[in-house]
Order: C-alpha cells, then structure tokens, then sequence
C-alpha cells in the first residue's frame, strides 16, 4: 500500500502541476546543444580541454534540474502548487552540495557497473533517496548519502519495490524517446518532454514513498 499510494499520489499531483517538467526540458535543451558543441571540439585534439569543460558544465545542469525538480515537486505535494523561480533561489543556495553529491554518486555508480553491472545497480538502490534528503532537509552531500543508505536499509522492501517500479517506468520512458528520437523535429522535441515526465513523476514518487517510510519509523 504504502509503495502503490505514493505512486498514485505522485500521477494526481504531476496532472495538477506539468510546470513540473520545465527544469528538465531546459536541462536538456540546454545539454543536447552543449553535446554537439563538445562532439565538434573533440573532433581535433585542441578541442580535448574544451570538450571537458563542457561535460563539467551538463554535470552542473544536470545537478540543477535534479534540485530544482525535486524542490518542485516537494512543494506540490506540500501545498499543492510549485513556483521555478522558488525554487532555483533554494537550488543556488545548494549548488555546491548539489555538485558534491552528483559527482560521488556519479563516481560510486561508475565503479559499480565498471566491477560488474549488478553492483551499478546497487549503488543507484541504496543511494536513491541521496538528492530528496539533501533538498527536503538540507543535509550536506555526505550525510544524504549516508541516510539514503540507511532508510533503503531500514525499508528495504519498500525501497526495492519503489525501485523496481521506477526503473520499469523509466524503461518505458527510453523506449518511447528511442521511437521518437526518430522522427524529425517534432519527435526529437516530444523525446524531451517525455524525459521531463518521467523525472518528474519519479521525483514525485521518491519524495512521497521517503515520506511514508519516515513518518511510518517515527
């Protein structure tokens, strides 16, 4: 109950709230042309320090769309509605823990599926509430590492099915962007939407299933 509620309220409060998906479609916007930018510049070797550069500035995106959509959707579960420009303000403030706990996680999940895939996985398991306690309660990037360890820990069998559950949706999503990635403009534009969906409803979904998980320990 407690996993299927929070995936019921996440899809009620995503209907009421599509702003939801903007920080996501910029971000990706935003990436998808930085990307061509940094496949052109390493095309020669001079263009190698560039081309880092560039990766630096999506992995700095990709941790802004992360807290600002998880800010969001804390807030339209709160209170029923959510503002961007709220919540960029909270995101700077942030930022650098945004960016600390993006490149461990970045770094810890790296050398999971370097190992074999299945310890990729784990790592993204016991680490997938890392950016709602760090938004939520504003702990700092090794502390909501840490205390997503433990409440997966401590609810494991909610956590896993929460889990299972977003990764099939997000299965769903990759093959619906595959399909339209396909078509011209138009599909290519649906694609980045489609993304934005499913990163904000799985924001939702985190946001309400970690919620359930503390009030039922208290």
């Amino acid at each position: 109950m407690v996993v299927g509620d929070a995936f019921r309220e996440a899809l009620d409060v995503l209907k009421r709230n599509m702003t939801l998906v903007l920080p996501a479609v910029f971000g990706a916007l935003i990436t998808n042309i930085f990307f061509l930018l940094m496949v052109s510049s390493l095309k020669s070797p001079k263009g190698t320090s560039l081309g880092i550069v560039l990766m630096l500035f999506n992995i700095l995106i990709y941790a802004l769309v992360q807290g600002m959509t998880i800010s969001m959707a804390s807030d339209a579960l709160r209170r029923g509605s959510c503002s961007m420009g709220e919540s960029l303000h909270l995101v700077i403030q942030r930022l650098w823990a945004l960016l600390a706990a993006a490149g461990i996680s970045a770094i810890l999940t790296a050398i999971g599926f370097s190992l074999f895939v299945l310890p990729g996985f784990l790592v993204m398991f016991f680490l997938m509430y890392t950016f709602v306690i760090l938004i939520v309660e504003e702990a700092g990037p090794v502390d909501s590492l840490k205390k997503s360890l433990t409440t997966v820990w401590g609810s494991m069998k909610e956590s896993a099915l929460g889990f299972g559950g977003l990764f099939f949706f997000g299965l769903v999503a990759f093959a619906i962007r595959r399909a339209l990635l396909g078509m011209p403009l138009v599909g290519q534009i649906a694609a980045i939407f489609v993304n934005g969906l499913f990163m904000a409803y799985s924001s939702l979904v985190l946001l309400g299933l970690y919620n359930r998980i503390r009030r039922a320990g208290q």
